[in-house]
């Protein structure tokens, strides 16, 4: 906790507000993304955030994340391949 406070601190972290259009954005995808692609409610509305924000990319290595994030216009990196 205590490096996750200093990374506040020194402005690692970009918070972004949730608004009422980002939570929409995120519940329209649950709604059109394919039922063979598991998506989380949390998920989508990282992702949504992400692509709202203009982000082109999503590191994680959460594996239904990963495959979600093209329905977002996001390229999903994973952390732990060698080749992302």
């Amino acid at each position: 906790m205590k490096d996750f406070e200093e990374d506040e601190q020194n402005g690692v972290w970009q918070w972004f507000g949730v608004t009422t259009e980002l939570l929409e954005k995120a519940r329209s995808a649950v709604l059109e993304i394919p039922s063979t692609v598991f998506l989380r409610s949390g998920d989508a509305a990282h992702l949504a955030c992400a692509e709202e924000h203009g982000f082109h990319e999503v590191y994680t290595s959460d594996l239904h994340m990963l495959k979600a994030a093209p329905h977002f216009h996001l390229t999903g990196v994973n952390v732990l391949s060698e080749n992302g």
